[in-house]
């Protein structure tokens, strides 16, 4: 039970079109904390590793999808705040990506294995603390290890909402660079507007950290049809994969992401066509046919209405979704911006995704009771494969 996440393990079979892999348990640092909290849960035993997630079909995985944190608002003793590490899997095309960057998020990257210095972007979903707090301690500690490597540095571009720049002035304003901090650019800060992209420069001059320098990418030409308040974010220059974006309903601006790769590794993307917004919240959208090219993963920030990315996310093979609240608190939900399953398993639906990855739970969930309630609620969903993601779960795709 305990959000599937020690029990003994289960194969769970997801169709030929889909190749859901394992790796798993990088938790045996925590398990003094698992134990008080199944100790109550019956056939439970916190010294088997995670579930298996795994396919008949041997198909060649192309994202490497590793959840560093699922709580909301707060860690807890098992759950750090929100960050997701997703690694694309080409022989010539490997980049490493994060979506939010939620407190200790540095240290949970260390835990998985992961080199920061490899890190090639990082997506802000929103300005939430928990979701941006630990942006300016990994911006800070990857640049110290590639000082104590002695390797040259590889400035980061980031991605977010309008005013993050803003928003890491002010978090630096009055905080002194580390010595080892040579004078020059740090990261690229990319605010993500309608189909266009302001640019700043975060810099260390003389031991202090500086904003600078605006300047503007225009994305039209990367997008086709557009009819959706939809925006392109990052196009491998061989073609292999691409990140876009669209807003989401939040209670303050939200970015959902959407990376999609070629399934062939001889392929080539094809053009990203984007149809038109749904009429109603019941609305189906048919894009795809039978034969799909492309392998899409939807990563959506904190929502309580995500149709707005239904163009960009529909037939995704994986939908991340938010989970704040057990269903039982559905307006309090709506009221706060927030999810529950049942939304989450609405647009799965609407956008025809065949696998549900439920993230970003709240306080209710310390509850054991809540949780077997949750399992009951995702048993019940008929037709759609839900799992409810933990910290240090990894999933090929």
């Amino acid at each position: 039970m305990l959000l599937r996440r020690i029990s003994k393990i289960n194969e769970i079979k997801f169709g030929n079109r889909f190749n859901i892999l394992n790796l798993t348990s990088n938790l045996n640092y925590q398990k003094k904390f698992f134990c008080s909290q199944i100790s109550s849960i019956p056939n439970s035993d916190p010294q088997t590793s995670f579930k298996k997630f795994s396919s008949s079909e041997t198909l060649q995985p192309r994202f490497s999808i590793n959840f560093l944190g699922t709580s909301s608002g707060s860690p807890t003793n098992c759950r750090n705040v929100s960050s997701i590490a997703i690694e694309t899997l080409f022989s010539d095309s490997n980049s490493l990506s994060i979506v939010d960057c939620g407190e200790s998020t540095f240290y949970q990257l260390l835990l998985t294995g992961y080199d920061p210095c490899k890190i090639n972007r990082i997506l802000i979903t929103h300005l939430h603390g928990d979701h941006v707090f630990g942006l300016i301690g990994l911006l800070i500690l990857r640049a110290a290890r590639f000082a104590f490597k002695r390797e040259r540095y590889e400035p980061l571009q980031i991605y977010g909402p309008h005013i993050l720049s803003d928003l890491l002035s002010k978090l630096c304003k009055n905080v002194n660079a580390p010595s080892f901090l040579e004078n020059g650019e740090i990261a690229t800060i990319n605010e993500i507007g309608i189909n266009s992209i302001s640019s700043f420069e975060f810099v260390v001059n003389d031991g202090r950290f500086y904003v600078k320098s605006q300047f503007l990418k225009d994305w039209s030409s990367s997008l086709t049809n557009i009819q959706t308040l939809a925006t392109g974010v990052y196009v491998d220059p061989n073609k292999k994969y691409r990140i876009s974006a669209s807003p989401i309903a939040h209670s303050v601006i939200t970015w959902g992401y959407v990376f999609e790769a070629v399934r062939d590794e001889n392929d080539y993307l094809p053009p990203l066509k984007i149809l038109p917004f749904p009429a109603s919240r019941n609305e189906k959208i048919n894009y795809y046919s039978n034969q799909k090219t492309t392998v899409k993963v939807t990563i959506l920030g904190d929502t309580n209405d995500a149709r707005a990315i239904l163009p960009l996310a529909n037939n995704s093979d994986l939908i991340i979704h938010e989970c704040t609240l057990p269903r039982g608190e559905r307006q309090k939900a709506t009221e706060r911006g927030h999810s529950t399953i049942m939304e989450a398993a609405t647009f799965a639906r609407l956008a025809q995704c065949p696998i549900l990855g439920l993230t970003h739970f709240g306080k209710s969930f310390i509850n054991v009771s809540e949780i077997a309630k949750l399992e009951n609620d995702i048993s019940k969903l008929h037709g759609l494969n839900c799992f409810i993601a933990t910290d240090f779960l990894n999933i090929r795709i």
